[in-house]
């Protein structure tokens, strides 16, 4: 038997029939020595790590049986090895995954309660690789239970990494039929995050909620309401740090984008006024560092935590004008409170006007070769200098909130700021189809019968340089 092993195996390691015999043996400590040996040579050998043929003959040759019945057993020694051949099998085996080793993956993921940290780690890990390939995806997306991994999500991170690899690359036609089984998910993961730190689980929602295919996003969340009361605990903490405030600001983006009015009804009540003001005095307080920040690893953090602020704080002020319009709203501010919001909300967007004027001359600094940009944020590629891109999402963010205030303003100080902004600020945003709406409500131009705009008289005056600009395109 030896022999014909040795024979068989494509990899010319001394070592190799050795753990062969060793795993062939009758008495379950000795296939264990063997099994141990073979984690080893898997995780140390660079050459047969890149040597698929071996790697798959190796495969064959471990008893599959005895793995799954390593994973059940409650020696902890056992487990861990057990669970670490997989692991090396999952990570270096090429795609597609071979069957029999994907059948492993209802053991492996019941073998997570109880088991060690290093345990976890590897369970986790080998997750990641599974999901990581369609059919592999697939098997995990059809396991019956998924309560180990989100009973450990409060202490394990990459456990939002397995839900969020394998939830965003649901194949078409299977959509709707796991649809349920994540709103069960995430009904789990928020009830597991009750009492403990919910920044994670915010942050990690807030990133895949407005990714996941439309048909997978669950239609009437029973979890929207005690994940709201996350946010709102968030930022009603004063210890709250800037992580905190990006994963809380983040996660009420994403909810505002997919569940719309109902999460407006729970996010902006009266009673919790006060988190519509946090935003506006976050937006207010990272403007004058903002630019600063720019070519350091501080910047990206703090620009996509500003630009959600900007979405929230557009959200609500649409939110408070419908409500406005019907005659039995669900959400009023009193008059104090009124005049509070307007107060606040006009001297953060004189701080937005100003930013984007100075933003748009770091930008035109940059791609004229001046000094006004650090060259690490050259580096970095934040702004690159051979294409001279700006932060999309940010300055959309910046004209959304004034896109749907300037209509409701009688004043004319701020459409004056706006009007003194840098033309070919509006000028890029408009050469991207998807925004031209939004620029031409902006600057409040009109489109004429054939498409194209048309430059109209407002209450401020005659209309700007971007006006005749863009009238002309």
């Amino acid at each position: 038997m030896e022999k014909q092993s040795e024979t068989n195996s494509p990899y010319k390691d001394k070592t190799i029939p050795a753990i062969l015999k060793l795993m062939k043996a009758k008495d379950d400590t000795t296939r264990l020595v063997g099994l141990g040996a073979l984690r080893s040579l898997l995780d140390n050998e660079p050459e047969l790590q890149r040597d698929n043929k071996t790697l798959a003959f190796l495969w064959d040759a471990v008893s599959h049986k005895f793995l799954d019945r390593l994973l059940r057993t409650k020696d902890p020694y056992s487990r861990d090895i057990a669970v670490n051949v997989i692991r090396a099998f999952a990570q270096l085996l090429p795609n597609p995954k071979p069957d029999s080793l994907l059948r492993r993956l209802p053991n492996l993921v019941q073998a997570m309660v109880p088991s060690s940290e290093e345990s976890m780690t590897a369970i986790l890990q080998t997750l990641v690789a599974f999901v990581n390939s369609p059919e592999g995806n697939k098997a995990f997306l059809e396991l019956d239970d998924w309560t180990p991994l989100i009973e450990n999500a409060p202490n394990q991170d990459l456990v939002h990494l397995v839900f969020t690899l394998s939830w965003l690359s649901v194949p078409q036609g299977h959509q709707t039929a796991v649809r349920g089984k994540i709103d069960e998910a995430l009904s789990g993961l928020v009830a597991a995050f009750k009492g403990q730190d919910a920044i994670p689980l915010m942050e990690r929602l807030g990133q895949t909620l407005g990714l996941l295919p439309r048909d997978c996003v669950p239609q009437d969340p029973s979890w929207l309401k005690p994940l709201v009361q996350f946010i709102h605990d968030a930022a009603f903490n004063k210890r709250i740090t800037p992580e905190g405030r990006h994963a809380y600001t983040c996660c009420a983006t994403a909810l505002l984008m997919t569940y719309g009015e109902r999460t407006c009804s729970m996010l902006f009540t009266r009673e919790k006024y006060l988190f519509i003001s946090l935003v506006l005095v976050d937006i207010r307080a990272s403007m004058p560092s903002l630019l600063s920040k720019r070519g350091t690893p501080g910047y990206e953090p703090a620009s996509s935590r500003v630009t959600f602020d900007l979405v929230i704080m557009s959200e609500f002020i649409k939110y408070l004008l419908d409500q406005a319009d019907k005659d039995e709203p669900i959400f009023q501010l009193s008059a104090d409170q009124v005049l509070e919001f307007r107060k606040s909300a006009m001297e953060t967007l004189y701080n937005v006007v100003e930013y984007l004027g100075d933003y748009w001359d770091a930008i035109e600094a940059e791609r004229a070769g001046g000094s006004e940009v650090s060259s690490a944020s050259r580096i970095k590629g934040e702004i690159a200098p051979e294409d001279g891109k700006m932060d999309t999402s940010f300055v959309v963010a910046a004209l959304g909130v004034l896109s749907v205030w300037l209509p409701e303003d009688d004043s004319t100080e701020l459409r004056e700021k706006v009007d003194a902004l840098p033309t070919d600020l509006f000028l890029e945003l408009y050469q991207i189809p998807r925004y031209q709406d939004l620029v031409l409500n902006v600057i409040d131009l009109k489109v004429d019968d054939d498409g194209s705009p048309l430059a109209t008289r407002r209450k401020a005056g005659s209309g700007s340089r971007t006006h005749e600009v863009i009238a002309d395109k």
